[in-house]
């Protein structure tokens, strides 16, 4: 396909996830004519890609049901902007919508502390996609720490694929986990919790990593508690932060970093709908209903969608509770020296970055954020340290070649021809 083809589709749907597969399949049995666009090899996300980059069964069949309602799936391509309503430039084409649904998911949230950026260290979740990628581990020394759910099932994962793993090591204290273990037993998953739990008895609550060691590598890390562990990876994850780029260059209304939706989905934005994490971080099965909900609103029907609301309300309660409960102490905000990395594409330190008074002043004064990661990693952990708002966006919203910035500029999109 050239780059500067113009596609055009009734449904544009950001994301290939568990959301924006349950979008793209409501839309389609609408009668809808669906595009997905999704930056990955395969569809289903981080969640549930399985190793060497292949989709789970589950999520292969829901492809498989796309396809045969023509849905047109575009892995490996991305959207850098969306320059005017009903109009999504990506990274190889031109595409005309009349809705769009915003599926883009969340990642993970890094804190600084000492000897964040030494090699070996990495997100949870991104040590994961490693693994599955190809990675081997068997044998090697891997602490898992953090904070939030995301932190056993990987652990777990890694444990099956032959590490010794040492933790999960959580943050938050035993009183709170015990009311969130109850809040997941009350929803049905007692299930999830025997596994994890008999697999890592020693899960240890109110400790965290205070830092890493090593000098071309890392050598070990020490607990908040004082034990120093020899290890070969460090998998650290503070939980996750939705993807809210292209919410937020639309001008779509917030509720904190979440895009703020009504109960079909729909943004402050004429026809934007978002699903997922972007509107709660909740789990995938509130990412299923939403994007149920979105996809056939946005086809033109809102027949039978009242146990799909019921199911989301209940959903979003449950991702807010858990946002509550996760909430990162000040004792792990406070680990990062005056000589500790906060944004690795710049190499900006936390000293620096406490000097200036704002966001602004510290892009405009350190270069932090306006690296190739565009303030991805280092943002949230400058918000969380800082208190700093969230800054503007601008496109492209990721990397792109500069021969793409201008491709649909001179073709006015036409929605009544769609």
């Amino acid at each position: 396909m050239s780059v500067d083809q113009q596609t055009k589709c009734d449904v544009l749907v950001v994301g290939a996830g568990h959301a924006g597969l349950a979008a793209a399949l409501a839309a389609a049995k609408q009668g809808a004519r669906v595009t997905v666009v999704d930056d990955n090899p395969a569809p289903g996300g981080q969640i549930s890609r399985a190793k060497l980059g292949k989709p789970e069964r589950s999520i292969q069949d829901v492809a498989n049901q796309l396809v045969n309602f023509g849905v047109e799936i575009r892995l490996g391509d991305t959207v850098v902007d969306l320059p005017a309503q009903g109009q999504a430039i990506t990274a190889k084409s031109c595409i005309v919508y009349r809705s769009l649904i915003l599926a883009t998911g969340s990642r993970e949230l890094f804190l600084p502390f000492p000897g964040c950026s030494l090699p070996g260290v990495m997100g949870a979740g991104g040590l994961q996609a490693l693994v599955k990628s190809g990675l081997e581990i068997a044998k090697k020394q891997i602490v898992v720490a953090g904070s939030g759910p995301l932190l056993l099932p990987v652990a777990h994962f890694l444990a099956q694929c032959g590490a010794q793993v040492h933790g999960p090591y959580e943050q938050i204290g035993y009183k709170r986990l015990s009311r969130f273990a109850l809040t997941v037993a009350l929803k049905g998953q007692v299930g999830e919790l025997i596994k994890y739990s008999r697999t890592f008895p020693k899960y240890k609550p109110k400790t965290w990593v205070a830092q890493a060691r090593g000098t071309t590598k890392l050598h070990s890390v020490e607990l908040s508690n004082g034990k120093v562990i020899d290890c070969d990876y460090l998998a650290s994850s503070y939980g996750l932060v939705p993807n809210n780029e292209l919410a937020r260059l639309l001008g779509c209304e917030l509720r904190g970093a979440f895009v703020q939706v009504d109960e079909f989905q729909r943004t402050s934005v004429a026809n934007v709908f978002c699903v997922g994490e972007p509107t709660g971080i909740g789990g995938y099965e509130k990412g299923r209903a939403e994007g149920a909900i979105a996809g056939k609103v946005a086809a033109g029907s809102k027949a039978d969608l009242r146990p799909l609301v019921k199911s989301v309300t209940s959903h979003q309660l449950f991702a807010t509770g858990m946002e509550r409960t996760f909430e990162i102490r000040a004792e792990v905000l406070a680990l990062a020296q005056d000589d500790t990395i906060v944004c690795r594409c710049e190499d900006v330190t936390y000293g620096r970055l406490k000097q200036q008074p704002t966001l602004r002043d510290a892009k405009l004064q350190t270069r932090c954020g306006m690296g190739p990661c565009q303030g991805r990693v280092c943002g949230p952990a400058m918000q969380m340290c800082f208190g700093w708002p969230l800054d503007t966006v601008r496109p492209p919203i990721v990397p792109v070649a500069l021969s793409r910035l201008g491709a649909c500029a001179s073709q006015q999109p036409d929605v009544t021809e769609i």
